[in-house]
């Protein structure tokens, strides 16, 4: 198992301007994870639904507890840690729906799927440092390339990945089984 670890130095608001460390960690999940995995998408979901639902994510459609456990019997989740707490959680593997529509520049890609960081910790450019996370994890595994899709529209997202060099190789409808024909942004990034 690799674990990357980025070191996030934050001055305190103390008189005394002690310097406090925060320690991220990026781990593959275990199965004890699993429970806590579904309450945080449930968690980050609600609070999507309170502002502006950029992925479109439905608890139970997409993500759901079945499709979690089976990605965590794969060992497809990362989660990343600060002081030892999960605050984000993404899924990796090589497929990715619609890539067939596609010209891809990589050959042997991995995808990131369901990338969400802890509603709470907004602002931090957590977002952008779990992405680099994986973009370093995913090169030590030997993938040539990181392939995504995002619902078109979800600049949040799409600025994140494009901070890490991820480029744009088109626009698609996808027909997927439990949410119907969406808009996607295809993403690639080479390693």
């Amino acid at each position: 198992m690799t674990e990357q670890k980025l070191i996030d130095p934050a001055v305190d608001k103390n008189e005394d301007k002690n310097i406090e460390k925060n320690t991220l960690e990026m781990e593959r999940a275990r199965e004890a994870d699993l429970e806590q995995i579904c309450t945080f998408y449930q968690r980050v979901i609600a609070d999507l639904e309170r502002r502006t639902n950029y992925p479109l994510w439905t608890w139970g459609v997409h993500p759901s507890a079945p499709m979690l456990k089976e990605a965590l019997e794969r060992n497809e989740l990362m989660l990343l840690k600060e002081n030892g707490q999960m605050i984000a959680c993404a899924m990796i593997n090589p497929e990715l729906e619609g890539e067939e529509q596609i010209d891809w520049n990589g050959s042997s890609p991995l995808c990131i799927h369901l990338l969400a960081i802890d509603p709470a910790l907004g602002k931090r450019g957590l977002g952008a440092q779990f992405v680099s996370m994986l973009v370093e994890w995913i090169r030590h595994q030997g993938a040539d390339s990181i392939r995504l899709n995002l619902i078109e529209g979800n600049l949040p997202a799409r600025h994140v990945y494009a901070q890490n060099g991820f480029i744009s190789k088109g626009h698609i409808t996808i027909l997927l089984d439990d949410e119907g024909e969406l808009p996607f942004e295809m993403m690639e990034l080479i390693l």
